[in-house]
């Protein structure tokens, strides 16, 4: 068994906060990620601890983090936020994501993104039915398991009643 100062020398070069560009060799961020300014960089990020944000972009598709695997929400806030990109219609790039999901009710923020609503709500369903896995505290659903994300994912329904 390693010892505190022994993992912390091990670990530390691959971790850190927030901050473009990233440090190369950082692969675990600490806090929030915010995609808006997107930099090449963010392709090493592995592990997120916090809540990842695309927020007012012009993007079309969701930015392809390609070694991006594990979402980790804290206490009290979003894991993740897709919010007023009109011209995103694309979110493949989640699909193979695993989340960990602290609290299921505030999980997940998606709103104000009229072309993903009208054009890929059968994508939506997708991205929410391959997520590889989520936890909840001490629980591990499996794919077959798992609660449904409808009020997170299926958000379009609601959009398209009010529009």
């Amino acid at each position: 068994k390693c010892s505190n100062a022994t993992i912390n020398k091990i670990q530390k070069p691959y971790t850190c906060t927030f901050s473009l560009p990233l440090s190369p060799g950082c692969r675990f961020i600490f806090g929030d990620v915010d995609l808006q300014g997107y930099d090449e960089s963010l392709d090493q990020i592995e592990v997120i601890y916090g809540t990842l944000i695309l927020d007012g972009t012009n993007m079309t598709s969701f930015p392809k983090l390609p070694n991006l695997r594990r979402l980790v929400q804290n206490p009290g806030k979003p894991l993740l936020v897709v919010e007023n990109n009109q011209q995103l219609t694309d979110m493949k790039a989640l699909y193979n994501t695993t989340l960990d999901i602290d609290d299921i009710k505030n999980a997940v923020r998606i709103s104000g993104n009229p072309k993903l609503c009208k054009t890929k709500r059968r994508q939506t369903r997708l991205l929410s039915s391959n997520i590889s896995t989520i936890s909840t505290s001490a629980v591990s659903f499996s794919r077959k398991a798992k609660p449904k994300l409808k009020t997170h994912f299926d958000f379009c329904a609601d959009f398209e009643s009010k529009n």
